[in-house]
């Protein structure tokens, strides 16, 4: 009857519920500090409303790429982490 997934352990496939047994962080760091993060999500909204108006115009390269870039600096604006800051070694939370 069970067949081969009978006998698979959820803990073993998903890992255990408490971060203290795997060797990942509990959270991923900031690497941003508050003004950082303030003008990536002017600078975002405006690439995003530049995207919306290139996309009416029918500009359709220009609207993706603002809009995906737009959209990368909000995300990193709310969470407050940049990947390429990271790639490069950047951290402007030391100085606060």
């Amino acid at each position: 009857m069970g067949g081969p997934a009978a006998n698979i352990n959820p803990t073993e496939v998903f890992g255990s519920s408490d971060s203290s047994l795997r060797n990942e962080p509990r959270s991923m760091h900031t690497n941003l500090d508050q003004t950082g993060r303030i003008a990536r999500g002017i600078v975002g909204i405006w690439l995003v409303a530049i995207a919306i108006s290139a996309y009416r115009a029918k500009q359709r390269t220009t609207a993706v790429i603002a809009g995906i870039v737009g959209l990368g600096f909000v995300q990193n604006a709310v969470i407050g982490y940049c990947g390429g800051n990271r790639l490069f070694g950047i951290d402007t939370t030391a100085d606060e």
